[in-house]
């Protein structure tokens, strides 16, 4: 998690922040590969239409395993529809893409 972190963060302007009791959530392989697969997706989607702004990230528990990620990045929602992508997401988790102050947010919960 933290090489991908690390590998965005040079190509673009990438906050994180990791809540502690995220790490040992994301020792089971299946829950760690959907948040591998939603922080690739979701940071892959901020750069393609976003505006070039500060992109932040967070991972935070919930639930009584589960993790949120939460992705914030520039610019306005454009398709009326999730792409293959979000809705490929959906199939592991909760998915949640909302437009507030300039900003698009994606929170995906996976439990």
């Amino acid at each position: 998690m933290r090489a991908l972190i690390d590998s965005w963060s040079s190509a673009i302007d990438l906050r994180a922040r990791i809540g502690d009791a995220v790490w040992e959530r994301l020792g089971d392989p299946q829950r760690a590969s959907a948040v591998v697969d939603t922080l690739s997706e979701g940071l892959a989607n901020a750069v393609r239409h976003g505006d070039g702004s500060a992109v932040e990230v967070e991972l935070r528990p919930t639930g009584a395993d589960g993790v949120e990620l939460l992705i914030q990045s520039g610019g306005a929602l454009g398709a009326t529809r999730p792409g293959i992508g979000l809705r490929q997401l959906a199939e592991r988790g909760t998915v949640a893409l909302r437009e507030a102050a300039g900003r698009v947010e994606l929170a995906v919960v996976i439990p």
